[in-house]
């Protein structure tokens, strides 16, 4: 089930990887600002069109939720964010990505997030496992229900670290590990070079978490807002609310738990 769909994904950001790297390995991009003061590119623009034309010819009753484009109506959902770390990609750092993940019913059934720069696609298929493949093969990415909690992921910038100061330190958290995008951040968890992350910016949107939710929970990790509620994927679903991130169930529950009484702070 889901093999074409992953297919079509896979094929998709690939194509799409190739223009971006075109226009990444350009002097330098023209960069505009949306209302939201993000940077977007063309490489932003042609990926989003690459990926859209790719998934309306396979799948044309489906519905499209992308970040440079207005939503098309459809049974299922997919959420595509075509350039995930946009400033990233601006100052010629290899931490950005593609997204392409579907839902059924809200709920995530299948993710693909490809680094492009590096090569490496991480991708899943609900209750049939989650992957990652690139120069050096295909390995199964399995999280151990018992991983001690050590370290937490957040951006370079200190502003969304200072959210959570309060809250690491509660948890007796050991490590911070950064990373440049959403998506990145999530997949460290799937990776084990985190255990924890912290969302909490009404910057982030469903196309940013949506694929990297999908893998990291087919690898075993853990999701929920922070009342402890299911992330589902609904009409006007924003970044608002805080979403925990974890590797096994008992840091989430710690998470939940440190988080009734230790503020996250803006």
């Amino acid at each position: 089930m889901y093999e074409k769909e992953l297919s079509v994904a896979i094929n998709a950001v690939r194509l799409a990887g190739k223009k971006i790297m075109s226009y990444f390995n350009q002097q330098s991009n023209s960069v505009e600002t949306k209302k939201d003061n993000t940077m977007v590119t063309k490489a932003d623009v042609e990926s989003n069109k690459i990926i859209v034309e790719e998934i309306r010819r396979n799948f044309p009753l489906d519905g499209i939720i992308s970040e440079e484009l207005s939503e098309i109506e459809g049974n299922r959902k997919w959420y595509v964010d075509p350039l995930d770390g946009t400033e990233s990609f601006v100052r010629k750092s290899d931490e950005f990505g593609i997204h392409i993940g579907l839902c059924e019913s809200g709920v995530p059934v299948l993710g693909v997030v490809y680094r492009v720069a590096k090569g490496d696609i991480y991708y899943s298929i609900k209750n049939q496992g989650a992957f990652r493949e690139g120069k050096d093969g295909k390995f199964p990415l399995i999280i151990s229900a018992d991983s001690p909690l050590e370290a937490a992921v957040t951006s370079y910038g200190e502003k969304e670290l200072g959210k959570i100061a309060d809250l690491l330190k509660a948890l007796e958290v050991k490590k911070i590990v950064r990373a440049a995008s959403t998506g990145l951040r999530i997949l460290k968890l799937a990776d084990g070079e985190a255990d924890i992350y912290v969302v909490s910016s009404p910057l982030v949107k469903p196309w940013d978490i949506c694929a990297p939710q999908a893998i990291l929970q087919e690898s075993g990790g853990k999701i929920c807002y922070k009342d402890g509620s299911e992330v589902l994927y609904q009409p006007g679903m924003n970044g608002e609310k805080t979403i925990f991130f974890a590797r096994t169930s008992r840091q989430l529950s710690l998470l939940v738990d440190k988080a009734k009484h230790i503020p996250i702070n803006n």
